[in-house]
């Protein structure tokens, strides 16, 4: 068994507010699930003091899981425990000149001619490439 490397321990204040999560139910499942698995991890006097093992077999979670919520415990604190961790933001997907050629390319050959469309054609116009489309999806 491995020595825990990030320990635990609650406030009285910090416990009474995730009983308060906990009981009154109107968070995030994840949120009062780490509410939970935190109540479940404190060491501090009066705390639950329950074994990693323990803990997964309770709550259905992996030990992994618990490591990482007692780590982001200690070093980023309380409130950021308790919070989903951010995925970093949408990512933005940028369209070169390469792919857009072979974006125009292939609309054009699915109109059924050889040549890639217009610039008029590409912008949806007549005969463009919004039509194309349209024709797949009836």
């Amino acid at each position: 068994m491995s020595t825990k490397k990030y320990h635990v321990t609650l406030t009285p204040a910090e416990r009474e507010q995730l009983k308060e999560i906990i009981r009154k139910g109107k968070q995030a499942a994840a949120k009062i699930r780490r509410a939970h698995l935190l109540l479940a991890a404190d060491e501090a006097e009066g705390g639950l003091k329950m074994t990693d093992e323990q803990i997964k077999r309770t709550y259905h979670v992996s030990l992994r899981t618990i490591e990482r919520l007692r780590q982001r415990f200690v070093e980023e604190g309380f409130e950021v425990a308790l919070q989903a961790k951010s995925s970093g933001g949408p990512q933005v997907i940028k369209i070169d000149g390469e792919v857009e050629a072979h974006d125009r390319a292939a609309a054009g050959a699915s109109a059924g001619g050889s040549e890639p469309l217009d610039d008029d054609a590409a912008a949806g116009r007549k005969d463009g490439r919004t039509e194309v489309c349209g024709q797949h999806f009836v």
